[in-house]
């Protein structure tokens, strides 16, 4: 059977929405799904009975199919494949694209490989880790980021720090989505690979959190010496960080939303924790919940967080 070819403005989001109905419809038993996972399945290939084993096929599982329909031999390859064109023919007609470089790299870290979108132009004012570990799909959110920064001039490095795997295994997601040594460690590897790139250590680098990826850069940025300049929580969870926010030295903003109380005092007493000495600030969004989900809220966030990372990237 031949290989099946991507297009010319190919959709990773459609892709995943394939591969969750292949799943569904190999669980269903349905022939022509079965005949997909036999064909390009490595270790179901040759199973004597795959309609017994089909219920028990993952996500995983079917993601590999769709890789290796398309001459790849691991779904975390096709991803970074099918982002690397359309980072290189972007949608629309914006200024910006002229003037980024915009390519996915895989970022090997111990055993794992994540997938950056990196974007980066000359003369820049500085690079943004933009990290989070939300286990739904921020897409949309975090590119009108990206993008808000990338008007300032900065360039943008995009990780999920949650493997594909682990964002869509209900178990291995609770155990590792505020696993914070863990993410950390992970912000922390993804620092040492961007200062072995000549194209990007050149550049005064932030960090930027969402979710639980905003305690996680935060631990990372409390490690001296390798540190950011800046960072900040955008809507995040800061009080996940604990005590290692008594050891923050770098310029360190919170952005949340007035509607969550609860989230709203922990937010404050993760400010409270800062030492004094550390530049810090909190930007509280009347109306807004504390993720910043309405789409308004969000924008004045990121407007905030652009803002305080031109003041303290430029040297």
């Amino acid at each position: 059977m031949p290989n099946r070819t991507v297009p010319p403005n190919p959709d990773l989001q459609q892709y995943k929405r394939q591969a969750k109905e292949l799943l569904k419809a190999c669980r269903d038993a349905q022939p022509e799904a079965l005949v997909r996972i036999r064909n390009h399945h490595p270790r179901l290939k040759h199973a004597p009975d795959l309609e017994a084993e089909r219920m028990a096929l993952k996500l995983s599982d079917a993601q590999l199919v769709i890789a290796r329909e398309h001459a790849l031999d691991s779904w975390p390859k096709f991803a970074m494949h099918v982002r690397s064109i359309e980072l290189a023919h972007p949608s629309g007609s914006s200024p910006l694209a002229g003037r980024f470089r915009r390519f996915a790299e895989a970022i090997p870290i111990g055993e794992i490989e994540l997938t950056a979108e990196i974007s980066t132009t000359a003369n820049g004012k500085g690079l943004v880790l933009c990290v989070d570990a939300a286990r739904s799909s921020h897409y949309a959110r975090a590119h009108a980021a990206t993008d808000e920064l990338h008007r300032a001039g900065i360039g943008t490095v995009l990780v999920d720090l949650l493997t594909e795997e682990e964002s869509t295994d209900d178990l291995i997601a609770e155990r590792v989505q505020f696993d914070l040594p863990l993410l950390s460690g992970r912000v922390n590897a993804l620092r040492d690979w961007i200062a072995q790139q000549p194209d990007l250590s050149e550049f005064g680098l932030g960090y930027l959190g969402t979710d639980t990826g905003a305690s996680a850069a935060l631990w990372a940025a409390s490690r001296p010496p390798q540190v950011p300049r800046a960072v900040v929580s955008l809507g995040g969870r800061p009080d996940h960080a604990g005590p290692r926010l008594g050891y923050l030295q770098v310029p360190t903003l919170f952005i949340t939303g007035s509607k969550s109380p609860a989230l709203l005092e922990m937010t404050r007493f993760a400010y409270s924790v800062i030492p004094r000495e550390t530049t810090c600030d909190l930007e509280m969004i009347t109306g807004a919940s504390h993720g910043l989900q309405e789409e308004d809220a969000f924008s004045r966030g990121v407007d905030l967080a652009r803002a305080w990372f031109e003041q303290f990237l430029v040297a």
